[in-house]
């Protein structure tokens, strides 16, 4: 048997990590979440994981460059490339829509404005991601 799936979320946004925590725990107790200001703190935190993570929600940052350059380390590394990504974000345009999904992103979320809103569209990818979807394994790519 597998262990539980593992969801890490990447934001600077204090409001952002709470309805995703509220989310998991109400609707999927057993997984488990971490949470991380920046994407660097992931990058540090996977190597010390026992299992690599289901799902990586990352925040789309601008000005920054931050999400974009996580994402392109996660994406060229053998050992995280078949991590889905998933990048949220309030606003970005389609060119850089376009540029995350060159640099590998797995989906590229517009987030809604309002709760209520946020909180469905994190259900139907927590849904796709780990319950749907079909993910190959890393024994399976070697």
């Amino acid at each position: 048997m597998t262990s539980p799936d593992h969801i890490c979320v990447v934001d600077q946004d204090t409001d952002y990590p709470f309805p995703v925590h509220q989310l998991l725990q109400r609707t999927h107790p057993a997984h488990g979440l971490s949470l991380f200001k920046r994407g660097e703190d992931l990058l540090n935190a996977l190597v010390t994981f026992e299992q690599l993570p289901s799902l990586v929600l990352l925040s789309y940052d601008k000005p920054s460059l931050e999400s974009y350059l996580t994402l392109r380390v996660l994406k060229s590394s053998v050992a995280y490339q078949l991590i889905p990504v998933v990048v949220i974000s309030r606003a970005a345009s389609e060119q850089q829509i376009s540029a995350y999904y060159q640099a590998s992103a797995n989906a590229f979320m517009r987030r809604a404005l309002d709760a209520d809103n946020f909180k469905r569209q994190l259900e139907a990818t927590y849904r796709f991601w780990l319950i749907v979807g079909q993910r190959p394994t890393a024994s399976a790519t070697e």
